[in-house]
């Protein structure tokens, strides 16, 4: 955790992008407020489709981080998040972010370290002692976001200025960490390399502490595409990838391996977390993009 600690208070001041950071990641609730953000099915029954819009999503994310900013999250803070990839995921990362902390992505075994990890975001037990944990599924905590402003937030609800040098992403595993500068600048690669838009349909698969996580999410929000979510228990994600209409797929080699790629006839794009291009079957059409062409030269 020393690494995690160090990370979060590394060059806190110097006044940036912050603000345009902000504009990217709510371009889509200003243009298509009523485009779907998150498509989601919890059961794999058809009749049990559901979909949330940007606008939807928006007002979920800033009545909960007027929570986190009222229990001390602020630039240079850091939120550990325990979520399974999904809405309650995508809307924590948004409103980490709103908040101007840092998301700090941590495999189940590491503990996240008070007071530079005050709080941490998750839903069922409570991983540990260490910190104050919000669990999203309590009844009492549901109740206390529900009461807050669905408005904007802004630096005036913030507790602290945000400069664009401020972490936004730490991850526990190796301590690497990228600022908003960089998460905006990253973001943007992903929608001009791969072709991003409104029409995309994304699916991220792979380690949950790795930044394609929250990549996904930030260049969803930028160009207003959506998120397909799908149960864990699906024994055949090719299958039901290729129902949703999937043109971008985020994944390992590793994770790529449980899905029918082939199959999947709307696939205009693979961000690839490791190996190489050759290693990977994909339809004639999608291209194939290293991540780490995407990222920028990220700190530790």
């Amino acid at each position: 955790m020393d690494r995690v600690r160090q990370s979060i208070r590394t060059n806190r001041r110097r006044r940036t992008n912050a603000p345009l950071f902000g504009q990217l990641l709510t371009a889509a609730v200003e243009s298509a407020a009523d485009a779907v953000a998150v498509r989601f099915n919890p059961t794999g029954d058809p009749a049990d489709q559901r979909e949330s819009t940007y606008r939807e999503f928006d007002e979920a994310s800033s009545r909960l981080a007027r929570v986190l900013i009222g229990r001390g999250c602020e630039p240079g803070a850091g939120v550990a998040v325990r979520l399974d990839r999904g809405v309650d995921w995508a809307v924590a990362a948004w409103a980490v972010l709103k908040a101007g902390a840092a998301l700090v992505l941590l495999p189940a075994h590491e503990v996240p370290d008070a007071p530079t990890v005050p709080l941490g975001l998750t839903t069922g037990a409570n991983p540990n002692d260490r910190i104050e944990w919000l669990r999203l599924d309590d009844a009492a905590i549901s109740a206390e976001i529900a009461a807050q402003s669905p408005r904007p937030v802004t630096h005036a609800n913030r507790t602290g200025v945000l400069s664009g040098s401020d972490p936004a992403l730490v991850i526990g595993t190796t301590g690497v960490r990228m600022s908003y500068d960089e998460l905006a600048t990253a973001a943007d690669h992903l929608r001009v390399r791969t072709g991003l838009t409104f029409e995309s349909r994304t699916f991220q698969h792979g380690w949950p502490d790795s930044a394609a996580t929250l990549l996904e999410v930030v260049s969803a929000g930028a160009t207003g595409a959506s998120l397909v979510v799908v149960p864990n228990s699906d024994t055949d994600l090719g299958e039901s990838l290729a129902e949703e209409w999937v043109t971008h797929l985020i994944a390992d080699r590793a994770a790529l391996a449980a899905i029918d790629t082939v199959r999947l006839t709307d696939l205009r794009a693979v961000v690839l977390e490791e190996g190489t291009s050759a290693e990977v079957d994909v339809p004639e059409l999608a291209e194939i993009v290293p991540l780490n062409e995407l990222l920028p030269v990220v700190s530790s």
